[in-house]
């Protein structure tokens, strides 16, 4: 049965308008933290429309989070200056403008100075021209920058993750898999659900799996609402009566997907003041039609948390179900 495994794996990397150029030679570890772009641009073009296009992409929002917070923090340089260690920087946007350059684009290089990174050099002939292609590309731009940490968190993950929750999700599930990072050692079971998680003193980290039979309404709002909601009371109880995690309708976000229904929205302790961002992956087995849900969600009062719940969300894209159940639960 685990020989035969349907894997799910995102989509990776937008293709508008994006020409790539792949170099894997060099092997030199690369620099800087997650989510954090160098911008390399001649002063006066920096200082011009053209650098104030990008950095209004890099400063854009994170998508459904209790406050605002920016996309990618970025320093910018300039070309004398990248050198050395610059060129280690995992994540790179390079402003080219020229004349000679007849038609803007993107140039997307992967691993050209160090692994793993990313380049993107932007040509343009003039800075209005340069500006207004970012403009009318921001989402590409900033998708394939965040598809690109993903991609990078989840090979890690393959490499180092926790065997505890990996070994309790294949006994729970039926021979699934999930990889979650090593510092994930708590976990909680119930009737076809997980719940594990990682705490500090400022922050706790939360992910949880559960799976029922799939109906006609799995993947509408109310639907979606009413089944968490639902299996957060029964598992996730607070610490009075009546306290439960349970969803804020007011700020969700449900997009349906070639293979996926994926869910934003901010999650409440009802009865309590807690509260955070969470997101939800929804696939059907087509082996047992069955629904299998699975969900990070983050605490973290007074501390941003873009770049947590953007962490853990790679852990969500390394789900592998089993194409042959043995038991069927329905």
């Amino acid at each position: 049965m685990r020989k035969n495994c349907l894997y799910i794996i995102c989509t990776l990397l937008a293709g508008c308008c994006l020409s790539c150029n792949n170099q894997t030679s060099l092997t030199l570890p690369s620099s800087g933290r997650p989510y954090e772009t160098l911008v390399v641009s001649e002063t006066a073009y920096w200082d011009s429309i053209a650098g104030r296009s990008v950095a209004e992409v890099l400063n854009s929002d994170i998508s459904i989070l209790p406050l605002r917070e920016r996309s990618f923090r970025f320093m910018h340089i300039t070309p004398q200056q990248f050198d050395g260690t610059m060129k280690m920087v995992r994540s790179i946007i390079m402003i080219k403008i020229n004349s000679r350059y007849t038609k803007p684009r993107i140039v997307l290089q992967r691993n050209p100075y160090a692994a793993p990174q990313i380049v993107l050099a932007i040509e343009a002939s003039d800075e209005g021209t340069f500006a207004r292609y970012v403009n009318k590309y921001s989402f590409q731009i900033i998708k394939t920058l965040v598809q690109f940490e993903m991609n990078t968190k989840i090979l890690s993950l393959r490499e180092k993750h926790s065997g505890v929750v990996s070994q309790a999700i294949d006994t729970i599930f039926d021979g699934c898999s999930v990889f979650l990072p090593q510092e994930f050692h708590s976990v909680k079971v119930g009737d076809d659900f997980l719940w594990a998680s990682t705490e500090t003193a400022s922050v706790s980290q939360n992910f949880v799996m559960y799976s029922y039979p799939a109906d006609t309404k799995t993947f509408t709002e109310d639907y979606f609402v009413a089944k968490r909601d639902s299996v957060m009371k029964r598992n996730i109880p607070g610490r009075s009566k009546g306290v439960y995690l349970s969803t804020d309708v007011s700020n969700l976000h449900l997009l349906q997907l070639k293979n996926r229904t994926e869910v934003r929205g901010l999650w409440r302790m009802k009865g309590d003041y807690m509260g955070g961002p969470f997101v939800s992956q929804l696939y059907i087995n087509p082996s047992n039609h069955r629904v299998y849900v699975v969900e990070v969600f983050v605490y973290a009062p007074d501390r941003p948390k873009g770049n947590l719940i953007r962490g853990l969300e790679a852990s969500l894209f390394t789900l592998k179900m089993p194409v042959n159940h043995i038991k069927d639960k329905n």
